[in-house]
């Protein structure tokens, strides 16, 4: 779930948060790509 407010005032942090909170669930993915969202 993403705070929209939160992430649209800052969402180079937002997307950092949710990569540490969801890091566990892609490092079996079958979509790698899917926590390519690094800034």
């Amino acid at each position: 779930y993403i705070n929209i407010y939160a992430f649209l005032e800052n969402p180079e942090k937002s997307w950092l948060i949710l990569i540490k909170q969801d890091k566990y669930k892609y490092q079996h993915s079958l979509f790698p790509e899917v926590q390519g969202a690094y800034f």
